[in-house]
């Protein structure tokens, strides 16, 4: 039960921050992207991505679905799907770790157009993905 309230807050507390960089979601169809940087804040705004060499990448389906080459969870290669909405900004999918079922994560599309996802953690911890 502590678990549960403890990622409740964090989603609260992530949807609650919300950047101004964000932009109309573009309608998505069949698209795959790569991870090509992260961002994980220490708590006083100065974080920065920083480029990263990773193979992950994420498809995205025209039915609302994506799969991806590893685990968004744990970055282990494992293979898994979900489900996305645009309207809500969320994915919807299981973790191969032990946490709580049906995790999402938010997502929105910057002025550049890169997939970012929204990892639900205390400070803002965030990967960003470019338009293959």
């Amino acid at each position: 039960m502590k678990k549960l309230a403890f990622y409740l807050f964090l989603f609260i507390l992530s949807s609650a921050c919300q950047s101004d960089e964000q932009t109309v979601m573009p309608e998505v169809a069949f698209e795959q992207y790569q991870l090509i940087a992260t961002l994980l804040d220490p708590g006083d705004g100065s974080g920065e991505f920083m480029p990263v060499e990773s193979d992950r990448v994420i498809t995205w389906y025209e039915d609302g679905t994506f799969d991806c080459n590893e685990d968004l969870c744990t970055g282990d290669e494992v293979f898994i799907e979900g489900t996305y909405s645009t309207e809500d900004g969320i994915l919807l999918f299981d973790c191969a770790a032990p946490l709580p079922d049906d995790l999402f994560y938010r997502f929105f599309f910057d002025d550049d157009e890169n997939l970012i996802v929204a990892i639900p953690c205390i400070e803002p911890c965030w990967s960003k993905y470019q338009k293959l």
